[in-house]
């Protein structure tokens, strides 16, 4: 069930929605079941929020009741839309399903003219061989099974912000992952901020116009529309500064990191790195998956030698081109 809704605020009345909602639910179980997905838009003075939720028992009167929260609110409402409910493969239900689909599309309309060319390339690739579209989000397992065959990067569902060093060591099999064991507490507090600019939260300027590149930004309409608006304050990406930053994981960022090139970022990113002093070295082995300790004389002599092996058949290979 979708609708949208017109309001202001009300002395006396219930803070949200949701508030209502669950306080009737309580009482009668055929009221709809609201979750914090609103997706808001401004229109002069008014707030227009578009509302989806779903119903558990239509047949004991639930839109009727469904309306009468937003008339509690003195809420005008522009229109109303229902569509039957329906199962994913794994039992993703009606409510997930048009939620995850409003944030599809909203998203999509802002990723032509906000995002970086990078994402737009990868998205394409992910559309075609992962079936995202509007009436179908793709599983975590079948995206993670996609990026794995691709780049060798696996997902994992977490329940929410781990520590900066779990966090990280989980992306042990990448350089700035890497760059993070054995490193001192101070280190990794620098790391996680650094990535939280950059990966998460970070832009960059293609053809002298702004664009996200940031996972945060592109997986957040409001934030996404924020961040190039021209209110945040901006300021150009230096890791050696950027680490020092306070963020904020609450709200939108009062502050963003801004590169001259997506590959700046990364060249920066890769640079400072190298940097950091750890009592070991250790090298990440593609071919076994795993992470090298090179304590011994012989393990780097391995290594070098692999990386020679794989330099001759790059250069027969560009011979052959040329």
């Amino acid at each position: 069930m979708k609708t949208e809704v017109c309001s202001q605020a009300v002395p006396g009345k219930r803070d949200s929605l949701v508030d209502g909602a669950q306080a009737d639910g309580e009482r009668d179980s055929s009221v709809p079941e609201f979750s914090e997905h609103f997706i808001p838009d401004r229109d002069g003075d008014r707030d227009l929020v578009t509302v989806t939720f779903s119903l558990r028992n239509t047949k004991n009167s639930g839109l009727s009741r469904a309306l009468k929260i937003f008339e509690a609110f003195e809420a005008q409402i522009h229109h109303v839309e229902s569509r039957p409910s329906r199962k994913g493969k794994v039992g993703i239900d009606d409510l997930d399903f048009f939620i995850r689909k409003e944030v599809y599309t909203k998203l999509s309309t802002l990723y032509p003219s906000h995002a970086c060319k990078q994402f737009l390339d990868a998205f394409h690739i992910l559309e075609k061989h992962c079936g995202y579209q509007a009436d179908n989000i793709p599983q975590l397992q079948d995206v993670s099974n996609f990026l794995k065959e691709r780049t060798g990067f696996r997902l994992h569902p977490t329940a929410g912000l781990l520590s900066p060093r779990d966090f990280l060591a989980s992306l042990a099999f990448r350089e700035l992952g890497l760059a993070s064991l054995g490193a001192s507490e101070e280190d990794i507090e620098k790391l996680s901020t650094l990535y939280w600019f950059t990966i998460e939260f970070g832009l960059c300027k293609q053809n002298g116009v702004l664009k996200a590149y940031g996972a945060g930004l592109l997986s957040s309409y409001g934030e996404l529309m924020y961040s190039l608006s021209g209110e945040p304050q901006y300021k150009a990406f230096n890791p050696e500064v950027t680490a020092m930053q306070t963020y904020q994981d609450q709200t939108f960022q009062p502050v963003y990191f801004v590169s001259e090139s997506f590959e700046d970022a990364k060249s920066k990113l890769w640079m400072y790195a190298c940097k950091i002093r750890r009592p070991f070295s250790l090298r990440y082995d593609p071919l076994t998956c795993s992470v090298d300790l090179l304590d011994k004389p012989h393990k780097i002599k391995k290594a070098l030698t692999q990386i020679a092996d794989e330099l001759k058949n790059l250069c027969f290979a560009l011979d052959k081109l040329s």
